[in-house]
This record gives structure tokens, C-alpha cells and sequence, in this order.
């Protein structure tokens, strides 16, 4: 997994911002993105975040080295 995110690292804050300038396209998008991805919230604190909206049985199960998490909760009404 550490490997992975070496790897992710460097793709994600070197590769994908040049690849959008190689593009033509528009190459803040391309660097907005890294940055984006970084400040969102690890998987322990999305799941409070959705705890505190209201929904019940939060659980997550990460993915590529644990850099991909995909949470689920009920909505009881």
C-alpha cells in the first residue's frame, strides 16, 4: 500500500497536472483536482460527517491500497 501511494502521489501531483497543459486544456482543472482530492476528509471522518447528517450503519470499504473509499449509511426517516 505505501508503494501505491507513492506511486498515487506522484501521478496525481506531477502527472495529471502536465498531462492537462500537454492537452491544451484547461490546466487549473488539471491542478484543482490534486489539490481538491487532498483536503477532502480521510474515510474515519466522512463517516462522522454522515453520522451527524443522519444516517444510520455507516461503514466504508477502501480500495487501491486504501486510497479509494466507498461509504454506504441508511437513511431512517
Amino acid at each position: 500500500p505505501r508503494h501505491l501511494r507513492a506511486l498515487y502521489g506522484t501521478w496525481f501531483d506531477r502527472v495529471v497536472p502536465r498531462l492537462g497543459r500537454l492537452a491544451g486544456s484547461d490546466s487549473a482543472a488539471y491542478e484543482y483536482l490534486p489539490a481538491s482530492a487532498k483536503r477532502f476528509p480521510n474515510p474515519q471522518t466522512l463517516a462522522a460527517h454522515l453520522s451527524a447528517a443522519g444516517l444510520r450503519s455507516v461503514a466504508w470499504e477502501t480500495f487501491a491500497g486504501g486510497m479509494v473509499a466507498l461509504h454506504h449509511g441508511r437513511v431512517i426517516s
